[in-house]
């Protein structure tokens, strides 16, 4: 029974066990263009873990955790890192092969600190990559959306078969082929079915499913078919769990705020609060921009344009003065 747990199974468990993680990142940059970013989390021990959002952990970072306290009713998680000017941020924390990438949620930041004669301005930017969950499974994105309990295993089982043959490449005159017949056997199978029928032969439908793409191809194509249907089923169940992960940024960067799409300002402290309903579709961007003037560059700067225009001044008097003499002692034949 414990061999038959696939990914599919472990994705609909998941969406019927509540689970709740708070993550909040600190970010502060400095004049100079270093940064440092402290990250805290807290929650149940296995959300801190999974991989919906990969906390920070290599070697780089200086972590304390109570994760490794027995019984404990919430769990704690910081982390800490020093960079250096216009160093780049991981966009994700996790290591390894075994999530495509795409599953993954990615969070690119861009902190830079560009450098002009006058002044220094420092730009911050994360982006929340978009999940398009309306465009792949719209019954699934009302049920996010407005908490209903609606029906929404067919739809999305739909969505890993017809996907996973768009993306395997089996020829285009193959395709047309498996397309018909893929979709008799969803109109026979699936999309009447009730969830909750689905939910018991979930497993079977999955292998079933999966033979019949097979079963024209040759045995090469058998992983390519494997390996798509794993990877949306990584990305159905991330999307899922992201639903009660709760994302706060809080941001100080130097001198004068010059534009912000923070959520709140508190003193110099730009403040962002993010959760899944802000990047379902769409992504969703947190950007600021700020800006340390120079006064003493601005008095060096006039103080030069002056000298240089006295300099001109005083050469052109010279110079008409020459002028002047020489023809005060021109001879008249």
């Amino acid at each position: 029974m414990q061999q038959r747990l696939k990914p599919i199974f472990i994705v609909i468990l998941l969406f019927l066990i509540p689970a709740c993680v708070e993550h909040t990142f600190f970010i502060q940059v400095h004049p100079a263009g270093n940064f440092d970013i402290d990250y805290h989390a807290r929650g149940d021990r296995g959300d801190l873990l999974d991989a919906d959002f990969c906390i920070p952990h290599d070697s780089t970072w200086h972590v304390v955790t109570t994760l490794d306290v027995e019984d404990a009713e919430s769990y704690e998680y910081s982390a800490s890192k020093w960079f250096a000017a216009n160093e780049s941020v991981p966009d994700t924390y996790f290591e390894g092969d075994s999530i495509a990438p795409g599953a993954l949620l990615r969070t690119p930041t861009k902190l830079q600190r560009r450098r002009w004669l006058l002044n220094n301005t420092y730009v911050y930017q994360t982006i929340f990559k978009g999940r398009g969950v309306s465009d792949k499974y719209p019954a699934l994105a009302e049920s996010l959306k407005n908490n209903n309990d609606i029906d929404w295993i067919h739809e999305t089982l739909v969505y890993f078969f017809r996907e996973t043959l768009r993306r395997s490449d089996v020829g285009f005159n193959r395709e047309p082929i498996l397309q018909k017949e893929l979709g008799q056997w969803l109109d026979e199978n699936v999309i009447n079915l009730p969830d909750s029928i689905l939910l018991e032969n979930l497993e079977d439908l999955k292998q079933a499913g999966l033979e019949l793409l097979k079963q024209p191809l040759e045995k090469r194509y058998y992983p390519v078919l494997d390996s798509i249907f794993g990877s949306l089923e990584e990305e159905a169940r991330i999307t899922h769990d992201l639903a009660d992960d709760e994302f706060e940024f809080r941001v100080i960067l130097p001198g004068e705020i010059l534009d912000t799409n923070a959520d709140t300002t508190r003193g110099d402290t730009m403040i962002w609060k993010v959760s899944l309903q802000n990047y379902m579709d769409e992504d969703y961007i947190l950007t600021a921009k700020s800006r340390v003037l120079y006064p003493w560059r601005y008095r060096i700067l006039i103080a030069l344009l002056v000298v240089t225009v006295l300099l001109i001044f005083v050469k052109g008097v010279k110079s008409g003065t020459v002028r002047r003499s020489d023809n005060s002692n021109a001879k008249i034949y």
